[in-house]
């Protein structure tokens, strides 16, 4: 199927953050074919659809690097508490009472909040990834799914964990398709030395990405030095389980040793804004990091403690942030917090090549403003109304490998009334067990 989008504005985010007026793009298959300007183009290419692509505005689809999809049923059942008791005390035993059924309705209820404002691509961590594989497939969706690694209380226990996390990374592997699999042992304070180093040594045999909570609190801090004698960051290093293929949510509380190792092995910092303010875990150094040339992307945590998957939100936190946090009006700028959120998630993930950007090749993820909305004038600055005055319910239509997900804000991959029947039910049935 080819498609083409006709007489669009295209905010690229390529290496030059080019921004192309009155553009003609053309999807074939999954990818990229051409883009040419409307003046240029001989329309010698034959195609299935066309999308009108006046009024709009065409840009990479957002990557959210860091999301626990499930934990979406849970929204709004606990604010205004700090992590260790929100998780301790509220979360983890509610969450020991989801079913693999229920997981699977929770997912396909948080891929309608994604896809509707513009996300094309989560990485997740947490269990039963057969039904959210199930469901993320179903919608259109592309996923790195990791299962979230802790410390059982029986060694049979914990070697089923493993197991389930080895057999999942090879279901996908070698799979040419939406969904891949990742390690993601949870954090220090859930994991021992030894359950890490068998972690790295099965990781060892297949080099896959790596997902970690690191340092999101002062007090996992300051436990681990305690513990250890070293900060979670020089823990994970000691183990050998920081590269290139880490990912690395929260790191909000690093020394200026943490940050050099983080540089050293090339890791991807995420930072996640709403969570880690709505839960008073900190501020990250984001513009301390770019500085350094640490690579940074973004996600938006669970709903559950977020409350919501909006990444257009989340960048426009990110970015104000770091100007209040530093004291500096230039810090965390708008050509940085739009990579965050689109070719800096890609180069954590090692798709910088497929994804992230539009340039002709590429994957065809792809997301579609009307930009038509008061909040887009006046045209002063394009890239500004984006990080600064934008909102995913914005988005109109979400193409993903190539096909329509979502077409003028409607979901043709789910039942959009149906699910948030479900999950509502699903919810107060869980509360009840």
């Amino acid at each position: 199927m080819r498609i083409k989008i006709e007489n669009v504005l295209i905010v690229t985010v390529n290496e030059n953050m080019d921004i192309l007026e009155n553009q003609n793009l053309y999807i074939n298959e999954n990818k990229i074919e051409k883009i040419v300007s409307v003046e240029k183009d001989t329309n010698d290419l034959k195609v299935d659809k066309i999308i009108d692509g006046k009024g709009k505005l065409l840009m990479p689809g957002r990557i959210n690097m860091h999301s626990h999809l499930p934990m979406t049923i849970l929204r709004n059942y606990s604010d205004d508490v700090a992590l260790e008791e929100w998780l301790e005390d509220i979360i983890w035993p509610i969450e020991a009472k989801l079913t693999a059924e229920d997981i699977g309705i929770s997912t396909r209820f948080g891929l309608i909040e994604m896809i509707s404002t513009g996300t094309t691509f989560y990485n997740d961590m947490y269990y039963e990834l057969d039904a959210m594989a199930k469901e993320t497939e179903k919608a259109g969706m592309r996923a790195l799914l990791g299962r979230g690694i802790t410390e059982k209380e029986s060694e049979e226990e914990t070697q089923a964990v493993l197991d389930d996390v080895e057999n999942f990374h090879l279901k996908y592997k070698d799979k040419d398709g939406l969904i891949k699999g990742s390690f993601a042992p949870h954090a220090i304070y859930t994991s021992s030395f030894s359950l890490l180093e068998r972690v790295k040594k099965i990781a060892s045999k297949y080099d896959p990405i790596i997902h970690i909570h690191l340092s999101e609190t002062k007090t996992e801090y300051d436990n681990c030095v305690k513990k250890y004698g070293m900060s979670p960051t020089k823990v994970f290093d000691k183990l050998g389980l920081l590269s290139k293929r880490t990912v690395a949510a929260h790191c909000i509380w690093l020394d200026d040793e943490d940050i050099e190792i983080l540089k050293k092995r090339d890791v991807s910092v995420i930072h996640n804004p709403s969570s880690n303010m709505k839960l008073a875990s900190g501020f990250c150094p984001v513009q301390r990091l770019l500085d350094e040339g640490i690579n940074v992307c973004l996600g938006t945590d669970g709903a559950s403690s977020n409350n919501h998957l909006d990444m257009f939100k989340e960048m426009n936190l990110a970015s104000l942030i770091q100007k209040g946090y530093t004291l500096n009006p230039k810090a965390l700028n708008k050509k940085d917090a739009l990579r965050m959120a689109t070719i800096n998630g890609a180069k954590a993930l090692g798709m910088e090549d497929e994804i992230g950007s539009i340039e002709e090749e590429k994957l065809a993820d792809l997301i579609l403003l009307d930009f038509e909305q008061v909040n887009y004038y006046p045209r002063n600055d394009i890239l500004s109304s984006l990080v600064y005055s934008s909102n995913g319910k914005d988005v109109s239509t979400v193409i993903i490998n190539g096909k329509i997900v979502m077409e003028d804000k409607k979901i043709l991959t789910i039942d959009e009334k149906i699910t948030k029947e479900e999950a509502d039910k699903t919810m107060k049935d869980l509360i009840e067990r």
